[in-house]
């Protein structure tokens, strides 16, 4: 293994990982098989669009700076792609980048699912551009319904779906559509997500799976009112055994000192649930630095929703970790591709592509993580490896794309 590994380079293993992808499931499926006798063959159409991603840049950059297709080309090919297809794809080469990964058999799996808003400036009336509240400028997104496997090392994406005009926002269409596609082949057992997907029906269809579930409450009424009782709980105690409630910072140790910090009050929202749930609030002392360098602070009180029997502060700690998809979203950006295109077949593969790279990035740091240990694991194969917790980020997402970019740009050593 180790001599395997010396003669190895990332170039090679992210260039085999991707021809596996490109000829497993891309190659020879509809609008991908062209004539004999074309001056391009569907793999330069591929490389293109990788090219763009690693560059960060647009078709139209890279086509135009590099030798190979032009931008047009380009175009042409991808534009006649159905969507189902290519979504397909993308969450095939996921599926096949999840399962080098091979985890501890008492490691309980959790997903943590949420919706990436790009902003959109483009045409209001595109299929691909979905309403939403303002942001930067605009109130219309590309939405992606996205999912991640959280541990404790590694943030892995392993579904993604565009949001499209004519597709359904209901949260349980969203979620079983999901559950369809990543129950089969990953076994997870807990889901962590905003209150968008807390409905009803959620909650049964995770209780026919047997899925635990921790969901964000802060927008619901009846609990900003339960908030609002026991803040001035807190402060007539806290004023009885005089302590200042304007000094917060007094006030929080005291909170945390007579264990007032987590409360938990009965879920209003589904009597009908066979399994029970509760909701748990958490009292934070929140901290915030002004541009000018002034910090405020401010009390205020987390809220979740979940059907596991386990202590406030585990709980608190596991929902904390449902923020590792956010840390995914800021990797992704070092892997997006600009594009100004109208098509919907470039954008969903420009943005899928990069979500395949986050997750070969990933695969890279297993792999050098197990490289750096000097472990011998023969009855393992080269290409399933176990995960640690206590793994460290062994290659950085800038570095691994100047030795990709390497493959067009033919610059010598690295």
């Amino acid at each position: 293994m180790r001599k395997h590994l010396k003669s190895a380079t990332i170039k090679q293993i992210v260039h085999t990982k991707l021809n596996k992808f490109f000829v497993s499931y891309v190659d020879g499926t509809e609008g991908w098989i062209y004539a004999s006798q074309s001056k391009w063959q569907p793999v330069d159409i591929f490389k293109r669009l990788i090219q763009a991603c690693c560059e960060k840049s647009s078709i139209e950059d890279v086509c135009s700076e590099f030798s190979g297709c032009s931008a047009n080309t380009v175009q042409y090919r991808i534009n006649p792609l159905e969507f189902d297809q290519i979504v397909q794809q993308i969450n095939q080469g996921l599926k096949e980048i999840v399962s080098n990964f091979h985890f501890h058999g008492n490691q309980i799996l959790a997903l943590a699912i949420d919706i990436n808003d790009q902003e959109f400036y483009g045409d209001s009336n595109h299929e691909l551009s979905v309403g939403s509240k303002p942001k930067n400028g605009t109130c219309y997104f590309n939405r992606y319904l996205t999912a991640s496997l959280i541990t404790p090392c590694y943030r892995l994406p392993v579904y993604f779906r565009p949001l499209r005009q004519t597709d359904s926002l209901s949260p349980i269409e969203l979620i079983t559509k999901l559950f369809a596609s990543v129950q089969l082949w990953l076994p997870f057992k807990r889901i962590f997500a905003d209150g968008y997907f807390y409905s009803q029906e959620v909650i049964d269809l995770c209780d026919f799976y047997q899925i635990g579930y921790i969901f964000n409450m802060r927008n619901y009424s009846w609990v900003r009112k339960a908030i609002e009782i026991i803040r001035q709980t807190i402060i007539q105690m806290a004023q009885s055994q005089g302590v200042n409630p304007t000094d917060l910072k007094k006030l929080y140790r005291w909170v945390k000192k007579t264990e007032l910090e987590y409360w938990r009050i009965p879920n209003s929202s589904v009597p009908r649930s066979d399994l029970p749930s509760v909701v748990v609030l958490q009292v934070v002392l929140f901290r915030k630095r002004k541009r000018s360098g002034q910090i405020t602070e401010k009390f205020v009180f987390y809220s979740y929703v979940t059907n596991l029997e386990l202590s406030e502060e585990y709980l608190v700690s596991l929902f904390g970790s449902r923020w590792g998809i956010e840390t995914g979203y800021r990797v992704l950006e070092n892997f997006q591709a600009f594009t100004t295109s109208e098509q919907t077949s470039m954008r969903i593969w420009l943005m899928g592509l990069a979500y395949l790279l986050v997750g070969l990035w990933l695969y890279l740091n297993l792999l050098f993580n197990r490289y750096n240990e000097n472990l011998s694991e023969p009855s393992i194969p080269l290409l399933w490896l176990r995960a640690y917790n206590s793994d460290k980020l062994q290659l950085t997402t800038k570095k691994m794309i100047r030795r990709l970019q390497q493959l067009w740009r033919q610059l010598e050593g690295f």
